[in-house]
């Protein structure tokens, strides 16, 4: 038993670990994006962004395991992760395009919070105290830093939120596929779907722009 909690605490913070070496990460791409304001809509950057990963992560995928690569289940699931992506990838880039980058990326640190939440509605996870007095302070944080961005841009300044709110939702569809396919596979399906979204929306408002 106290074997299994040592191996539970070890992946745990393997997973951590990963993912603040992803997260920090983000900035970096993020301010590449806001030098590009002006330049190109926010959907075009997108689409272009993962239509590129998509293409790359396929040649991976059909390297590492060939045909069988691209055979899932449940590819609703997928498509629904792929539409998520796109959501938040237009709102957040919208965001950055007209707001201050770290004021952006402050107001959208409302996305764990919301991740926790969700894991405990939709996926059964229990929070522990800890977790639920860190989310509330956080929270309080994040309202903070809207209030006087709401002032200043109006209420495009709720484009974070609506960004943090598509990942995490994301997030937890992520969770729901995690067992379904490899890493590989999973990161392809959902490049690929938002890459189609992310297109189409990049279509209609150049279509709307003429």
């Amino acid at each position: 038993m106290q074997a299994d909690k040592n191996i539970g605490k070890t992946v745990a913070g393997s997973g951590i670990l990963l993912a603040l070496i992803a997260f920090s990460g983000f900035p970096i791409g993020d301010a590449f994006i806001k030098s590009m304001a002006g330049d190109w809509p926010a959907p075009a950057v997108a689409a272009l962004r993962f239509t590129i990963g998509a293409t790359a992560l396929a040649a991976i995928l059909a390297w590492r395991e060939g045909k069988a690569g691209f055979q899932i289940s449940r590819p609703w699931l997928h498509a629904a992760r792929g539409m998520t992506l796109a959501i938040g990838t237009i709102t957040f880039f919208s965001a950055i395009y007209i707001m201050p980058l770290a004021d952006a990326v402050a107001i959208s640190f409302v996305n764990p919070i919301l991740t926790a939440l969700f894991s405990g509605w939709f996926l059964k996870e229990k929070m522990r105290p800890t977790t639920w007095i860190a989310t509330i302070v956080a929270f309080g944080g994040v309202l903070i830093m809207l209030r006087p961005n709401v002032a200043a841009f109006g209420w495009v300044a709720i484009l974070p939120l609506f960004s943090a709110v598509a990942m995490a939702a994301m997030l937890i569809l992520n969770r729901m596929v995690s067992s379904q396919r490899s890493i590989f596979a999973a990161q392809f399906y959902i490049a690929f779907w938002a890459a189609i979204f992310l297109s189409v929306a990049s279509v209609i408002g150049h279509s709307g722009c003429q």
